[in-house]
């Protein structure tokens, strides 16, 4: 132990007075380029608080026996968190439709996230959440850039529905996230990074030509269709539908 004791101390002897200059010398050299740095970022400790948010007390309607609405705001009247009203279950809060605001490349557009198994409830709600939606708004299915074979069912739906106009803006793939519509042939793909992916083209035909028979009771130019990857499985893209508020 003594011995290693002696080493430290030769050592501290023979390095300290070449390393201690060199090291101030860097610190001098640098300073330049540290103060502008901490002028920039303020590095004093700060506690900045966030603004309250003023909220008025939630205005709460009946819609039936069963439902109730929600609206919630902010005092200059802007829809709290994003959320434009929301429709409940009176027995069971849990159970709701929310109608939000989203923006994305071409600006505000309105979507639905909704938790309500019963569909007949569901169906009362969307009909008077879809009143909400100013005349020439977008609506669109969720935030996301794919969709489940349910979701899409869905849209589908509504572009039957008088109170929209469809409108086709591009495309998207369908993700593995569907539980009800078409499972019998999309069961027999798998999830391939939050896309439906297939390993055999036939199987992603067949589900293909069910999505085609469908999108062309609503509209007749739009196809789905399957492409291969750079892993050799088949993916499904589907129109990107947007839905104008009549």
């Amino acid at each position: 132990m003594k011995n290693l004791l002696d080493f430290d101390s030769f050592v501290n002897e023979q390095f300290k007075p070449v390393v201690r200059p060199l090291a101030n010398k860097v610190l001098q050299e640098l300073k330049p380029l540290i103060k502008p740095l901490i002028k920039r970022f303020n590095l004093e400790r700060t506690t900045q608080k966030k603004p309250l948010i003023k909220k008025l007390p939630p205005k709460v309607v009946p819609v039936s026996d069963k439902l109730q609405m929600v609206t919630r705001t902010t005092q200059d009247g802007k829809p709290l968190h994003g959320v434009v009203s929301t429709i409940e279950l009176i027995a069971n809060k849990e159970q709701h439709i929310d109608l939000k605001i989203g923006k994305d490349e071409l600006g505000e557009f309105y979507f639905m996230s909704a938790i309500m198994d019963n569909p007949i409830d569901a169906g009362k709600a969307f009909k008077e959440l879809i009143k909400l939606i100013p005349k020439g708004s977008r609506f669109k299915e969720g935030t996301y850039g794919s969709l489940s074979t349910d979701s899409f069912y869905s849209v589908l739906r509504r572009c039957k529905d008088s109170e929209f106009s469809p409108k086709v803006v591009g495309e998207m793939a369908m993700n593995s996230s569907g539980k009800n519509r078409f499972q019998d042939l999309a069961s027999k793909g798998f999830n391939n990074s939050q896309r439906l992916g297939f390993k055999d083209k036939n199987d992603a035909l067949s589900l293909v030509d069910a999505l085609n028979k469908e999108l062309q009771k609503v509209l007749p130019n739009s196809k789905v269709k399957t492409l291969q990857d750079d892993q050799g499985i088949w993916e499904i893209f589907i129109p990107k539908i947007q839905l104008i508020k009549n």
